[in-house]
């Protein structure tokens, strides 16, 4: 078992157990892969690119903004915030992921009205 030295309340340091040396590095590894995979399975999280709907479009100097709502996507409630490069993009599937290789999506912003400026600056000067 291992231990660490940690800061008590009154700023002496004191040894602590340090749990994670409890398992071998193998076993912790694993049950935190484990962890992982089992609320990703649970929980999904990743914006699914076939299931979206468009909550606002605006084209600004032949780009596009779009407003994307995706539902299993649990941050900023699932909106997201696109720049597309031009004008055109699949109305059926959208990753909102910046993937290059010619994918439409060439930046992403917070879906708020700061984040609406900014992309609309940064498609302005494109």
């Amino acid at each position: 078992m291992g231990m660490r030295l940690c800061l008590n309340s009154c700023g002496r340091a004191e040894k602590r157990k340090n749990d994670y040396y409890d398992n071998s590095p193998e076993e912790s590894v694993t049950k935190s892969v484990d962890t992982y995979l089992n609320n990703l399975n649970r929980y999904p999280q990743d914006p699914n690119p076939q299931i979206f709907t468009i909550a606002s479009k605006e084209i600004v100097n032949n780009n596009t903004l779009l407003l994307v709502h995706y539902p299993n996507c649990t941050t900023f409630n699932g909106l997201k915030l696109l720049l597309i490069q031009g004008l055109e993009y699949d109305e059926k599937f959208l990753d909102p992921h910046l993937l290059g290789n010619n994918h439409p999506v060439i930046a992403r912003f917070e879906p708020n009205g700061q984040g609406w400026r900014i992309a609309r600056i940064c498609a302005e000067n494109l």
